[in-house]
């Protein structure tokens, strides 16, 4: 394992590269639920305000900037 790093390393040093440390991070891609808005909610949310019976829960659940 430490020759294939060292080779890694030789290559991103080749390309101008410098690995100083890393580090492995997972992540998941999921699905979330799609609201079913109304077009007076679509266009409040578009506007930048929040629906008058929306709770804080789930106002702090839905993806406003997603697109």
């Amino acid at each position: 394992m430490q020759r294939l790093f060292e080779r890694f390393n030789a290559v991103l040093n080749d390309r101008g590269y410098l690995a100083i440390g890393g580090q492995i991070v997972d992540a998941t891609v999921i699905e979330t639920r799609r609201p079913r808005l109304t077009s007076k909610e679509k266009a409040t949310i578009k506007g930048g305000g929040t629906p008058e019976h929306r709770s804080k829960a789930k106002h702090a659940q839905m993806d406003r900037a997603g697109r």
